[in-house]
């Protein structure tokens, strides 16, 4: 069945403030919970200490060093893992995360 209703292309990251994550250090690692996997990375619901939450992205390319060919393979929904902030961008509400550790 065909529908003239607009598709919703935006991804799962929602609508939250993400004002409090641009101070937070980049080499200070997070824990979060998967929310959702897609073939491009994972979206990752990250807490700061004082309690702001968030949904950012770890693309594939973050996940770990060397080539992703599967990023199912890598985590699950509901999984618990380590992040930290690549940046962040209010006005897009894009929050870039990393498992890789910064070098």
């Amino acid at each position: 069945q065909l529908s003239m209703r607009p598709v919703d292309t935006s991804s799962s990251q929602g609508n939250e403030d993400l004002s409090p994550f641009r101070a937070h250090p980049k080499e200070v690692w997070l824990r979060g919970t998967v929310k959702s996997v897609a073939s491009f990375g994972l979206f990752v619901a990250v807490e700061l200490p004082d309690g702001p939450i968030a949904t950012g992205l770890v693309h594939a390319r973050n996940l770990r060093q060397g080539y992703v060919a599967n990023v199912q393979d890598e985590a699950e929904v509901g999984q618990e893992v380590e992040v930290r902030i690549l940046n962040v961008d209010v006005e897009r509400n894009r929050l870039d995360l990393s498992m890789i550790p910064e070098e």
